[in-house]
This record gives C-alpha cells, structure tokens and sequence, in this order.
C-alpha cells in the first residue's frame, strides 16, 4: 500500500528535525512536511535541554526540504487552511513530529487514515505529562506507545507498544535520551506497520480506562533523581 504522508513539524524543534532524520534514514518518504510557523518557543526548548543537556547533534531541518519533500508553511496547524490542504492533496496520515497545537476534531478527521503519535509512557495507565517520571517514581516500566490521536488526550488506538530495562549506572538524563531514541524508532516502525497491514484509526479497538497524570513536582522530579543515582528503580539491572 503507496500512502501519502504528511509531516507535522515545526523548523525550530529539535523532536522535529530528528523524527524526519530517522524517518529519511528508514527509508520513508514524506509526500511533505506540514510547518507551524510559530514553532515550539523558549519555555520547549529549555526543557528540552535539560532533559538531554546536548546529547543530540541538532542540524536544521530545511535539509530535508526537496522537490521531492516539499515544505508548506501554515501559521499555526490549527489554521482552517490544514484541513483544506489535507483534503486538496489527499493526504492518508499525518505524523506529529513535534506539533505545538492541541489538535482539533476537525483536523483529526481529515486525512484518509488518521494522525500518528508516539507517546513516551505505556497507555492507557500514564496518559499526559512527565510519564517517564511518574513511571520511575512508581517503579512502573518506562516505554512508548504509539497510537492513532483521538478527541482524548493520548486516548487513541494503540498500533504498538514497547517498554524498557536500563542500566544500573543510568542517570537521569541517560534514560531520557534512550527514551527519545527509542521514540524515534517506535515512530519509524510503525509507519511501516500501518502500510503493510494497512491499519486506520477505524480498524484498530479503543484503548480502554487509564490515568491523566499532570506535570510531576519539583520534589517527587528530585526523588525520581536520586533514586536513578542510587540505581534503586525496579527497571534498572
């Protein structure tokens, strides 16, 4: 199955220009890439850097701009004109790459296939913010789930999901930067994995109850810290 798959991305987000690095090192070929002009803003790529404090070798992502891979630039991916865009151009999947916008009903329903997420906690238990961090502090396995978006916050389908063992020596940082590779890998796989089973958003069951966790705390983040320091996390061997 040929599919043509758009790319939501923004061009200062570091998430953005390493999913379209890997997705083009796996040998998938966006029909384009969607961009938020807005982009992601300070507050984003501040805790970007303190969560990976420089392990990736970010470029800019207009190296990926081609003929082939045409860039189109929106001023949010809220803009009325995506859903116009999407239906003009018959696009089957989008793939977020980064988004800054909340998706609405409207852009979820308008490609052929749906919009792709990769979440980096296991659904439906750590749905929302800081599940790698609730995950260590409840001793539950860190992982990532990819899933077709719905209304619900990470409440999508799941097409496939993948959960981790660290080492002992692993810090902090160490295991978010693991944890962004592994999205990256999640995210190549299961494009693949939507074309060759031919998956939808309407063919695969809803997830069923979870949890919403809100951003962790300053105190229970430092407890998360020392106890991956100490190497006491269940999942470190």
């Amino acid at each position: 199955m040929n599919i043509r798959i758009l790319i939501l991305a923004t061009r200062d987000g570091p998430y953005s220009y390493l999913a379209l690095k890997h997705l083009v090192e796996n040998g998938i070929s966006p029909y384009g890439i969607a961009i938020d002009k807005r982009g992601v803003g300070k507050k984003s790529l501040d805790i970007w850097q303190e969560r990976t404090n420089g392990y990736f070798n970010i470029g800019h992502i207009d190296e990926f701009e081609s003929s082939n891979c045409p860039f189109f630039e929106f001023p949010t991916h809220a803009d009325k004109n995506m859903k116009k865009f999407i239906k003009k151009h018959n696009i089957d999947l989008l793939v977020n790459a980064g988004t800054p916008c909340i998706i609405k009903q409207d852009l979820l329903d308008a490609p052929n296939i749906g919009i792709l997420n990769v979440h980096p906690g296991l659904l439906p238990e750590y749905r929302g913010c800081t599940t790698m961090e609730w995950s260590i502090f409840n001793d539950d396995p860190v992982g990532n789930t990819a899933h077709f978006m719905s209304a619900g916050i990470d409440e999508g389908p799941i097409i496939m999901k993948e959960s981790y063992i660290f080492k002992k020596s692993d810090n902090y940082t160490d295991i978010r930067n693991q944890l962004y590779e592994y999205n990256l890998n999640l995210m190549a796989k299961s494009i693949k994995k939507i074309i060759n089973e031919e998956l939808t958003l309407q063919s695969l069951p809803q997830q069923g109850n979870g949890k919403y966790w809100s951003v962790i705390d300053d105190d229970k983040l430092s407890i998360v810290k020392q106890k991956l320091n100490n190497g006491n996390y269940k999942y470190q061997n």
